[in-house]
């Protein structure tokens, strides 16, 4: 019985990272989709106040020790009012995802379920009595998964998702409760069928990546976008969803730029927003939109901006770029992303100052501090252990071309002899000079590119080859050659790189799930 018991949660965790794989910075980014849904009704005991508004925007402006001295004053002021639990579980939920405390995650563990019985005392006509719950239950699934508690995860966000769709039977017209399914059958679609018998063992829910985007896009028509508490989060999961599922990044980028996210005050919109700006080939806005924010002395510190700025402009060459993420390095107390951060900051010592001593001992660091739970560290532990020199101009290239600098890019690339370099360099020349060209849109030659990568003697492990695969696929569904698609999507899942599997993987997987639509 217990050998069953282990066998139901090794699987259980990993159906999760294969759902939550997007990368490391996904589950960061996926935080946001149930961060900002907070209520407004003139129900009796379900009243969001102008008084419980300002704290709610407090919160999320991460000014938490501020909205925490507000919550207690105004439950006493207002204990009838049980809306207040559900913003209140915004405070623990934001500290516990940002600091990665699990020590303080487990010393407030029990506050779900008072909070929980809180609400179950309030109007069970109101259509936020189950929303409020499924909510919370939400929020601390996503902790659960953050701190590697997998299958207490799956069992809270089955419950909440009974709620959501209880709640949807009684109020169809609730567009609030289709914000939040929207995201869950969105996700759920990117669950291979293979995967899906495992998800039945403790959900029936089901969903798919068109339903999951067809449910945003009308919460958005019918929004009142003025007027409605969600705006701002409607508008997130949209341009997540285009992003991340649907690939389609200037659609995406469009929905972030609206007027209602405003990065400038809000460190959270601020993630997201450069996010995408990066993602979609605006290295220096995101770059931008980082510097423009400003934070004050009252907000709980978000120093994974201070990463990302380092990152960015580490893609860009500036010779500054060390200074933010040493900064992170320095205050972050979490696990994720060290063991990246000094992969980074090797990288700067190498392609800016060339000061291959320095590359050495970050590396050296790289080994033994933080921990390789997400893909980005275990990446970047994967290469601390080869123990070699990357060439620098490739590197360069890698930098630039991330930065989507690509006519940058080619130009450094071009200066190198491909027949000049070691099989290993070669492979990664052919693969870089890919996925330059198939950024800069000269398709059929990235095409050759890629091909030529494939070529080369085939080594299961090896990363440009693995990942060529993947984005022939890309090419090929942009040309609407499904077959050749289909193919090679195919082909990325073939491979056993234990390195790289979960997220090229997952990305051939919905690759594959978007080919079935069309």
């Amino acid at each position: 019985m217990r050998s069953n018991i282990k066998h139901i949660e090794g699987a259980l965790r990993n159906l999760v990272k294969s759902a939550f794989c997007f990368s490391g910075k996904t589950v960061a980014l996926t935080l946001f989709i149930f961060s900002l849904c907070i209520p407004q009704i003139n129900a009796q005991k379900f009243e969001f106040d102008h008084e419980l508004k300002t704290i709610y925007e407090d919160i999320t402006q991460l000014n938490l020790e501020k909205a925490e001295t507000s919550i207690s004053s105004y439950k006493a002021d207002n204990p009838s009012n049980f809306l207040v639990y559900h913003v209140e579980n915004y405070i623990d939920f934001f500290r516990c995802f940002i600091d990665e405390d699990y020590e303080y995650f487990k010393s407030i563990r029990d506050r779900k379920n008072e909070r929980l019985s809180k609400i179950q005392e309030g109007d069970k006509t109101s259509p936020y009595y189950n929303f409020s719950q499924a909510e919370i239950l939400l929020q601390w699934a996503l902790l659960r998964l953050k701190f590697e508690e997998y299958t207490t995860a799956l069992l809270e966000m089955n419950r909440a998702i009974s709620l959501l769709e209880e709640n949807d039977k009684r109020f169809p017209n609730f567009i609030a409760n289709k914000k939040s399914l929207s995201a869950l059958h969105a996700l759920v679609g990117t669950i291979p069928e293979s995967y899906k018998s495992i998800l039945s063992w403790v959900s029936s829910f089901n969903g798919s990546i068109e339903q999951g985007y067809n449910e945003i896009k009308e919460v958005e028509e019918k929004m009142a976008i003025d007027e409605f508490p969600f705006a701002s989060e409607v508008l997130v999961i949209k341009s997540l969803i285009e992003l991340h599922i649907l690939n389609r990044s200037e659609l995406a980028y469009e929905s972030s730029q609206s007027e209602h996210l405003d990065p400038s005050q809000n460190p959270l919109l601020c993630f997201i927003v450069a996010n995408i700006a990066h993602n979609t080939g605006k290295n220096d806005e995101a770059i931008h939109i980082l510097e423009s924010y400003k934070p004050t002395l009252s907000q709980h510190p978000l120093y994974y901006l201070d990463y990302l700025k380092g990152i960015y402009k580490l893609n860009r060459l500036d010779t500054d770029s060390d200074r933010y993420i040493r900064r992170f390095l320095n205050y972050f107390q979490g696990r994720h992303y060290i063991k990246e951060a000094y992969q980074k900051l090797a990288w700067h010592a190498w392609v800016i100052e060339g000061d291959s001593i320095e590359y050495r001992r970050n590396m050296t660091f790289c080994l033994l501090k933080g921990e390789d739970l997400i893909d980005e560290d275990k990446q970047a532990l994967n290469l601390a252990c080869q123990r070699l020199l990357p060439n620098r101009t490739l590197l360069k290239v890698r930098l630039l071309s991330d930065g989507a600098y690509l006519n940058e890019a080619l130009a450094e690339l071009e200066q190198l002899d491909s027949s000049d370099l070691k099989l290993n360099h070669a492979i990664e020349y052919a693969y870089r000079k890919a996925r330059i060209l198939q950024n800069l849109g000269r398709l059929q030659e990235a095409i050759d590119s890629y091909q030529h990568c494939l070529s080369f003697s085939y080594t299961e492990d090896l990363y440009y080859q693995i990942a060529s695969h993947f984005y022939l696929g890309q090419v090929y569904e942009l040309q609407q050659d499904y077959k050749s698609a289909n193919f090679h999507y195919n082909q990325c899942l073939k491979s056993k790189s234990s390195q790289y599997q979960r997220s090229l993987h997952q990305k051939a997987k919905v690759g594959l799930l978007r080919l079935k639509s069309k």
